[in-house]
């Protein structure tokens, strides 16, 4: 299918070639002999190119085109011969066998070689006089051997054509193993028309067409994460300025699915210092940031409840000391709860720890961070709040506390005693002593209950 589309595209260019040198070759014949001279020729050629321009117009059977421009194209040199028996259009005919080397096929140079060689005899031996006047007879051997001569140069012309396209195609076929194995996508993007063309699809994103040809707008407005596009046109315009930029930014299907990719480009520009294309390639990180993001995860949350742990309860109480707020520590202890796990099993105290975690981060505010210390201690770090507001969050989780627990198909209810620091500036707060205020005031509820 691609070599017929191929054939018929160099159809289009060959025909193209010939209409080109028929009115060369004409306007040459009118000033040597006057208007008159391009009749009849000029019938047959307008016969013929109507038919040739059908077959190409319809795309009929690229092949047989093929052979039919050539065929059509060495009849109407013998009737130009015929009639107007002058060396320049016997030159003129020579140039159909150079020209059918636009198809690189080895039939097509024949083809056009014999009808060269066979047309040579006819104007030799029956218009020598007109054409070559001081040619003796015997000197038609050259003529047949530079005919044989330019054959044989065209078809090692073609030979070296297609080794040279072989392996490029095996270079190409090469490089676009290794992309596909190594999650590589190569893009190619033209800001005059906005059109953007991939190598390959991008995982997981199935609204890319086929053709994969898009809009870079459209990527931009349909594909790309709302939080990151912003990061996509920094870029961009970066790499218009000739600045090779690298950029991670998500991309997100109509289910929700979402891929991470890195995209690497630069620009190349042309005359006039304008970036005339920008080239570049797309690498699948997703498989990077999961793991990223399970480190994370490792390294400031715990791995039981999903709460953070201490590294990251000091990360958070640092970038707080840098704003104008305040803050107070909230310290839970568990009442009792070395008895779920002697009654219940570890398993299902931890599952319990777990459904505490969960319950006490719905009472509290999306600024606010739930930390697990170790054991059944919790920690919650409370910033831009009053006493007032501290008290209704101690409020708000004794009363979420006081409702039982659905553990295994068992009911376990439990108790916190909740302490709390004093409402302090962040600029001014030190963690270590709001951490020991909140313990010792836990202690003391628990002394008291």
């Amino acid at each position: 299918m691609i070599y017929k589309e191929i054939l018929h595209r160099r159809n289009a260019i060959l025909f193209s070639l010939i209409v080109v040198f028929y009115f060369i070759q004409v306007s040459i014949n009118v000033l040597i002999e006057g208007v008159a001279s391009v009749f009849p020729p000029v019938i047959i050629f307008m016969i013929a190119a109507t038919i040739l321009l059908l077959f190409i117009i319809k795309k009929i059977n690229p092949v047989l085109t093929m052979y039919t421009v050539i065929i059509f194209t060495y009849l109407y040199f013998f009737f130009l011969l015929t009639d107007s028996p002058y060396l320049i259009n016997y030159l003129f005919m020579w140039l159909g066998l150079p020209l059918s080397a636009v198809y690189q096929n080895y039939r097509a140079v024949l083809l056009a070689g014999t009808g060269s060689l066979l047309l040579t005899f006819y104007a030799f031996f029956s218009f020598r006089n007109e054409i070559f006047p001081n040619v003796a007879s015997g000197d038609f051997v050259f003529f047949l051997i530079f005919g044989l001569f330019l054959m044989g140069f065209l078809f090692l012309f073609i030979k070296v054509t297609h080794l040279l396209w072989k392996q490029s195609e095996e270079s190409s076929n090469k490089l676009n193993h290794v992309l596909q194995q190594t999650d590589i996508i190569t893009w190619s993007y033209d800001p005059s028309t906005d059109r953007l063309s991939l190598s390959n699809k991008i995982p997981n994103l199935p609204e890319l067409p086929d053709t994969l040809e898009i809009s870079g707008k459209w990527m931009i407005d349909n594909c790309i994460h709302s939080e990151d596009s912003s990061i996509l046109r920094n870029a961009f315009f970066a790499i218009k300025k000739g600045e090779a930029q690298t950029a991670e930014y998500r991309v997100v299907n109509s289910k929700g699915d979402i891929t991470w990719l890195q995209c690497r480009g630069v620009s190349f520009s042309n005359e006039e210092e304008s970036a005339s294309r920008v080239e570049g390639i797309l690498i699948d990180i997703t498989k990077q940031k999961q793991m990223e993001e399970h480190i994370k995860k490792l390294a400031y949350y715990d791995s039981l409840t999903g709460a953070a742990n201490r590294y990251k309860l000091k990360q958070n109480f640092e970038s707080l000391q840098k704003m104008e707020s305040t803050l107070a520590i909230l310290f839970i202890d568990m009442n009792a709860f070395k008895q779920v796990n002697d009654t219940y099993g570890h398993e299902a105290g931890d599952l319990l720890l777990q459904k505490v975690s969960a319950r006490i981060q719905e009472e509290i505010a999306e600024t606010d961070l739930l930390c697990r210390m170790g054991g059944d201690e919790f920690v919650i770090l409370l910033s831009n709040v009053d006493d007032a507001m501290t008290n209704s969050a101690i409020h708000r989780i004794q009363e979420a506390l006081s409702c039982s627990f659905e553990v295994k198909g068992i009911s376990i209810s439990v108790s916190a005693s909740i302490g709390r620091s004093s409402i302090v500036k962040a600029s001014q707060a030190n963690l270590d002593r709001l951490l020991q205020q909140a313990d010792r005031e836990m202690y003391s509820i628990k002394a008291r209950e």
